[in-house]
């Protein structure tokens, strides 16, 4: 087996050397959290000042949310091509360069239209530096233990999430456009190193995935255990891209995943001042955003292991329920105690779909065009992203409640689960081991 000291075909492990591909691991976690905690999540701590400064409702100013998202889908096939093509760690470098400029942008901007330009640019810089290219590492070096390493990563977005209370201190201290530049010169300073880590794949190392190596480190050697390693990778993997559309999984995923992130995309957007809105402050509205992301953090961590006990798709299921339950919680709270029942529920939930829908991915298409399969569904993915920002915004200034709006948001991403019912599950990889071994 390949968890031995010597494996087949010259595989063998390094015993006392922590294998590189944790510490990519780390570094991409690392890059999520702050994608979060100055972005992703934290850019809500950003949402009312804006409103208020630029004299501009809640539904106007989420449309700049939903241009984001339009990007991002219109984008994201090109975005997965290039890091298949040129590599992460380039395509992040350029990231990194606009993420932190964008910010800079930002903190200078007057007016609706301004700050739609400078956002996108943000918004194309996160998205370059972030979530794509981390994950496709995290694909290209784990196989056995993809699940744990992609727990670690996407757990670090979480994590990201326990800073923006200090994002909302920064606000409420010095100004939301002083706070805006000093976000973008941290941006600089931290992401440009952390991208310059991000190896594309372990065979341009002389390793293989989880860590083995062949004997001689010889190019012809390590294509040999690479395919080695392969017979480890449940059936149907590393499709091509066009093979990968054939497949009715492709569409069932995404149309799963899409639903399901309608509601991550409006609570991402709307979940303080819902808060603020239930009685909260804003500081303690961002507080129950921190511990949304710890129990996300939680659910990420168990929803890999969950899942190789007890089935992905149970295990799906209920992080459906939890999530749709959270954002029902959100909907009707009137104090603290409903804010933390949001808070618990929608991060667990939240948080095992993700890491389940993406190594689910992972599981079913392979390693080697990953990124740009990955691309291919954003289109898909974006659509519930565009329009629920849109929705519980504008439905908030017709009704000056998000109650009908939250609720809906929650029918919808529970839905998403009824679309995995048609996907067949890959084989797991011990079974797929014990096979050949």
């Amino acid at each position: 087996m390949i968890g031995h000291s010597r494996g087949l075909s010259g595989l063998k492990l390094r015993p006392g050397r922590v294998f590189y591909g944790w510490w990519l691991a780390l570094a991409g976690a690392t890059v999520l959290a702050l994608n979060t905690a100055v972005f992703g999540t934290g850019f809500g701590a950003f949402f009312l000042h804006l409103a208020r400064d630029l004299g501009t409702t809640r539904g106007v100013l989420s449309g700049a949310f939903a241009a984001m998202r339009m990007e991002g889908g219109l984008l994201g096939p090109l975005e997965g091509y290039l890091i298949d093509r040129l590599g992460p760690r380039r395509i992040m470098m350029v990231g990194y360069l606009l993420f932190g400029g964008g910010f800079i942008a930002i903190s200078m901007v007057h007016s609706v239209v301004q700050f739609y330009a400078a956002f996108l640019v943000t918004a194309l810089g996160a998205s370059l530096s972030g979530f794509f290219a981390v994950t496709t590492v995290t694909i290209n070096w784990f196989v056995r233990k993809r699940g744990q390493a992609l727990a670690l990563v996407m757990a670090g977005a979480s994590l990201g999430g326990l800073l923006v209370p200090v994002v909302a201190w920064s606000i409420g201290r010095f100004g939301w456009r002083p706070t805006a530049v000093g976000i973008g010169i941290f941006l600089w300073l931290v992401g440009f190193p952390l991208a310059s880590r991000m190896h594309h794949r372990p065979e341009d190392r002389g390793l293989l995935p989880d860590g083995a190596a062949a004997k001689a480190g010889t190019t012809a050697k390590v294509a040999d255990a690479v395919a080695v390693q392969q017979r480890y990778v449940p059936a149907g993997s590393d499709l091509t891209p066009r093979q990968a559309l054939r497949t009715s999984a492709f569409w069932l995923l995404a149309a799963a995943h899409g639903l399901g992130l309608t509601g991550w995309a409006a609570m991402s957007v709307h979940q303080i001042p819902a808060l603020v809105d239930s009685g909260l402050s804003e500081t303690v509205a961002a507080t129950m955003v921190g511990l949304s992301m710890g129990a996300t953090v939680v659910g990420r961590l168990m929803g890999g292991a969950l899942g190789d006990r007890f089935g992905t798709k149970r295990v799906l299921l209920g992080a459906y329920l939890f999530q749709a339950t959270g954002i029902i919680a959100l909907a009707f709270a009137s104090t603290i105690w409903h804010g933390a029942a949001f808070a618990l529920l929608f991060g667990l939930g939240s948080g095992s779909r993700g890491t389940l829908l993406v190594s689910l991915r992972g599981a079913l298409f392979g390693r080697r065009s990953y990124a740009t399969i990955s691309g291919m569904m954003e289109p898909l993915l974006s659509a519930g992203s565009i329009t629920s920002p849109l929705f519980a915004g504008f439905l908030y200034d017709a009704q000056q409640s998000y109650r009908f709006a939250l609720v809906v948001i929650a029918a919808v991403s529970l839905s998403g689960f009824l679309f995995l019912l048609g996907v067949r599950m890959p084989r797991r990889i011990a079974e797929s081991a014990r096979s050949v071994g």
